[in-house]
């Protein structure tokens, strides 16, 4: 139904796709597989539209590159997370139009071209390419070190969200900032196991696409499940590359 957060998630939505064309088709083609795969229900303790959003935005913003410590190798191992740097961040560039605590009454949807005098084009990775970016930047991520935030620097997260880890009932295993209420929308997620799971189904599509070739995986390939009542599910040709 409708709410104050659904508004505000259309808001930052919005600018994002008009910053960059590549936006809304990356996130229609992740939400998706994500659905395909069952781990796009938060009713069954997988990740919410709103928190796959929440990360897309989070993979489009954070620099370039981002070192995350490889727990699988040795000790002083990093494993090197590409992230493209599409988007500005909005809350840090233009405060006055999307921080956290602005009232409804000024969310505003007229402000595009003062927010196109930052022009992140430089990343010329198609579609495709940021998909299996995505894919790969969370496979390497360490859910116990980093959260997610669309506000702040990965390096920087807000110290409230680790206290919210810990004072909590329930164990958090991954946090998402939720940029306009207090709160964490992965919060359903509630154990390590069930974000293996999730991670797992990260590792087993990007593992795929690279193995079959990346010029020849369509997103109905990616999106197909090996059951029968899963088979009238809507294909859609997306090409990874193009």
């Amino acid at each position: 139904g409708f709410s104050s957060s659904n508004v505000r998630d259309a808001h930052l939505l919005y600018y994002c796709s008009r910053q960059d064309p590549r936006v809304a088709p990356l996130l229609f083609a992740i939400k998706k597989w994500a659905k395909c795969h069952n781990i796009n229900d938060a009713s069954r303790h997988t990740l919410s539209s709103h928190a796959i959003a929440l990360m897309v935005v989070h993979y489009l913003t954070v620099r370039n590159k981002t070192k995350f410590e490889n727990q699988s190798s040795s000790r002083n191992s990093l494993s090197v997370a590409e992230s493209p740097e599409v988007l500005p961040n909005f809350f840090q560039i233009f405060p006055k139009y999307f921080k956290p605590n602005l009232s409804m009454e000024y969310l505003s949807f007229d402000h595009v071209k003062d927010c196109d005098i930052v022009q992140f084009h430089r990343c010329q990775k198609s579609v495709g390419e940021l998909f299996i970016g995505f894919l790969k930047y969370f496979c390497d991520m360490d859910f116990e070190k980093y959260g997610i935030s669309v506000t702040e620097k990965i390096g920087r997260m807000d110290p409230k969200l680790f206290k919210t880890r810990e004072s909590k009932e329930r164990y958090q295993p991954i946090i998402i900032q939720d940029p306009f209420h207090q709160g964490n929308p992965a919060i359903v997620i509630s154990t390590k196991r069930r974000l293996a799971k999730i991670i797992e189904v990260f590792k087993s599509t990007h593992d795929r696409i690279l193995s079959e070739g990346r010029y020849s995986v369509q997103l109905e390939d990616i999106c197909r499940i090996q059951s029968e009542r899963d088979k009238d599910i809507e294909t859609v040709t997306f090409s990874i590359l193009h």
